[in-house]
């Protein structure tokens, strides 16, 4: 149902109809406290903005609380960022902003303030961050936890994961790995001159994703 993926099959226009309730509105309607902090990416694209209409947007579709973005990325330094249904830019002056650090402090911050005010009253935490989504911003402290983790590249990696899931009785015994899709060329058949970039952007997402990792536990944490 994603505006970019929109065409004239029935469901498939992006638009989702006044008979079909989301899970937040169905709660909501059941009393629970609903609340989204991330990535939307429910609105048609034609109502995006901070004009509206709103009665697509998350707090159009059962959420009481929403603080996030309404299309499929953002900036996770600089984001397009609403406040409800207000723009907001909480990232001014602030050179250690990150978005996702951001929505997973706002999430803690509702979720306490509903247990506060009802302990008993149960809630709908919705958290989406952007991450790992393009654009691969991540915070200069985790940069470099990843350097050098792939410099033998993916075929060796993969090799190395497929045998770690045995030990650990991950996967069972007497499974067999997957064939290298075609589409994909072998490490050592990929040009040299791409592998430095190559490297580089495993190294970027596999830090991107244990920050976000990190965001996660903190909302584990704060529910625990």
């Amino acid at each position: 149902r994603i505006t970019e993926a929109a065409n004239s099959f029935p469901a498939y226009d992006t638009v989702i109809p006044r008979e079909a309730a989301t899970i937040a509105e169905v709660l909501r309607q059941n009393g629970y406290a609903t609340g989204m902090f991330g990535k939307g990416h429910l609105t048609p694209q034609w109502e995006m903005g901070p004009a509206g209409p709103f009665d697509r947007w998350p707090t159009g579709l059962g959420f009481d609380r929403f603080y996030g973005f309404p299309g499929a990325e953002t900036s996770q330094f600089e984001p397009d960022l609403y406040d409800q249904t207000t723009p907001i830019a909480p990232y001014l002056g602030r050179g250690d902003y990150h978005l996702t650090e951001d929505i997973a402090d706002r999430a803690i911050d509702w979720m306490q303030r509903v247990k506060a005010h009802r302990p008993d009253r149960p809630f709908l935490c919705y958290f989406a961050p952007g991450a790992v989504h393009t654009p691969l911003h991540v915070p200069d402290a985790w940069l470099d936890r990843f350097k050098g983790f792939f410099d033998e590249g993916w075929d060796d990696l993969r090799k190395h994961i497929f045998e770690q899931q045995l030990d650990l009785g991950v996967i069972p015994s007497d499974t067999v790995n997957t064939p290298r899709p075609d589409v994909i060329p072998s490490w050592d058949e990929y040009p040299d001159r791409f592998k430095p970039v190559a490297r580089r952007l495993m190294e970027v997402f596999a830090a991107f994703l244990a920050h976000t990792d990190a965001q996660v536990a903190r909302l584990i944490e704060a529910i625990e």
